[in-house]
């Protein structure tokens, strides 16, 4: 639905993340993206956002929180899936200044707060918060609580995983408590080590060699059919996981399908 690259006819791409997911004749949407290209999008591809079960927000960033005005216009009584941090003033340090990234959407009637990993539909589950370690988090992001800013701990990065016969589907948003960290946890609560597909932004578009390197040992060393970077992950990142992990890595965007 929305993504940073778009090959389709008729659609379009924006620095965003929405994907449009059909489980068990249910149909949600992951993400909203910043709102732009949303509405056009699905009616190119036929999709009614009026007949939505659900929407779930990976974090509170505008990337993927824009649309979800629009929706609430469409639906207002639509159920919405996403941790209760995800409404923080939020900023992010673009050339020595803070830049507002927040959710700037109206409130939600049907939001449900989670905090911790949570069954939403038969085999459909949210991780609630991630464990990282402390000096993961990059500082460049900041949140202001109780009108004190300081290094946003991105509490509200939550990921969807489903469990298949083929093994794990994982669904990310940015993947800011760090894809590792995020997986591990995913297989922890699930008792699965077979994972058919990752999906989603990776968070990985200025890491160095030795980070990607560290990600790419990991992958390898795991139990995966195919991993799909979007959004964050970056064009750089994409390619150096491919030129290590070969066809297990895949490249998609608007329009397509997985």
């Amino acid at each position: 639905m929305v993504e940073n690259t778009v090959y389709e006819k008729d659609l379009l791409a924006e620095h965003g993340l929405s994907l449009y997911i059909e489980f068990n004749s249910e149909n949600y949407l992951f993400d909203s993206g910043q709102g732009l290209v949303l509405e056009h999008n699905a009616e190119q591809l036929d999709i009614d956002l009026t007949e939505l079960d659900a929407l779930i927000l990976s974090h509170g960033h505008y990337d993927h929180t824009g649309g979800v005005q629009r929706l609430l216009e469409l639906n207002e009584d639509l159920d919405v899936y996403a941790h209760p941090d995800f409404k923080i003033e939020r900023f992010s340090k673009k050339r020595q200044r803070l830049v507002p990234v927040s959710y700037q959407g109206p409130e939600i009637k049907n939001l449900h707060k989670i905090k911790s990993d949570r069954e939403i539909a038969k085999n459909l589950f949210l991780t609630g918060e991630i464990k990282a370690a402390k000096d993961y988090l990059n500082n460049k992001y900041q949140q202001k609580v109780k009108g004190k800013l300081g290094v946003d701990k991105f509490n509200d990065d939550i990921s969807l995983f489903v469990q298949s016969e083929q093994g794990l589907v994982i669904i990310l948003g940015c993947s800011h408590k760090g894809i590792i960290n995020i997986v591990e946890e995913i297989i922890k609560k699930s008792g699965e080590n077979k994972i058919d597909k990752i999906i989603g932004g990776m968070h990985l578009k200025n890491a160095d060699d030795e980070k990607l390197q560290n990600i790419a040992n990991y992958f390898q060393t795991i139990n995966i059919n195919s991993i799909y970077p979007l959004h964050c992950s970056g064009k750089k990142a994409s390619y150096f996981l491919k030129e290590r992990l070969g066809d297990k890595i895949k490249f998609a965007g608007v329009g397509d399908s997985i």
